[in-house]
């Protein structure tokens, strides 16, 4: 339920390349393989468009259910890796494990922190003396 074509309007899509984009170009090697599970009829149809915005290192494959349920996912992760729920045998259920727990902890306190930080803050500390943002390669700019 809920799963439309309009899901993947114009700026979903950006989205997504923007994020590929941004993903290859600070972590290169930390995406190789996206994997849609349980992925619904309809997603089928505008998967060559989402395969058309992920980066070119990346491999992208679409599982129905019934390939979910019936263990598709052994031939990329380990079966004590797989939630039950995606015909694994992971001890964790699904979103229960530590490590994506952990996770969304962080997410978590780094929202609040942001929202505590409020916009004024940020504008005092992006013109200040001591803010500086990577670029490529070593270099680094300093505000002036």
């Amino acid at each position: 339920s809920g799963v439309s074509p309009t899901i993947l309007s114009g700026d979903v899509l950006t989205y997504l390349q923007q994020a590929g984009e941004t993903n290859s170009l600070h972590y290169p090697w930390s995406m190789r393989r996206v994997v849609a599970v349980n992925a619904h009829f309809l997603l089928g149809a505008a998967w060559g468009a989402i395969k058309g915005v992920m980066p070119a290192s990346v491999t992208a494959d679409l599982l129905s259910s019934k390939q979910t349920r019936d263990g598709a996912l052994k031939q990329y992760i380990d079966e004590d890796q797989i939630p039950v729920e995606y015909g694994g045998k992971s001890k964790y259920p699904l979103g229960k494990h530590p490590f994506e727990l952990g996770l969304k902890k962080l997410v978590l306190r780094q929202e609040t922190d942001v929202a505590d930080f409020g916009d004024e803050s940020v504008d005092d500390f992006a013109s200040s003396e001591s803010y500086s943002t990577p670029l490529r390669g070593s270099q680094s700019r300093q505000s002036s």
